[in-house]
């Protein structure tokens, strides 16, 4: 592992995970609180939605978001883990670096 992989799993883990869009939208979830499914609709259409809107509707898109949210997390948290697991091995090799170059500063010295 070098330098290089440890700062490209840095950037995988800090990469924005936007809203994905869902394979399709059923009558119980309509698109409202979805921010890509939503710009399908016109303002005025989509006022309407809102007018329209059952609480059973909602409450299918809020565990859907809430689903989908988790999955983001899920997949946040194992690049972190990737990220931080290599970060301990860098340190490791940092602080082996330090130690030889004590070494060799220290044996360097009491050469005659």
């Amino acid at each position: 592992m070098s330098a290089t992989s440890f700062f490209l799993q840095a950037v995988e883990a800090l990469r924005p995970r936007g809203p994905r869009p869902s394979p399709g939208i059923t009558l119980a979830a309509r698109g409202l609180r979805d921010p890509v499914e939503a710009l399908r609709y016109d303002l005025e259409s989509y006022q309407r939605a809102w007018r329209e809107a059952s609480f059973d509707q909602l409450n299918a898109e809020l565990a859907r978001q809430g689903h989908r949210i988790a999955g983001i997390n899920e997949e946040k948290f194992a690049a972190l883990g990737r990220l931080y697991g290599g970060l301990r091995v860098l340190a490791l090799m940092f602080g082996g670096l330090v130690v030889m170059v004590g070494l060799s500063t220290l044996y360097g010295e009491l050469r005659p």
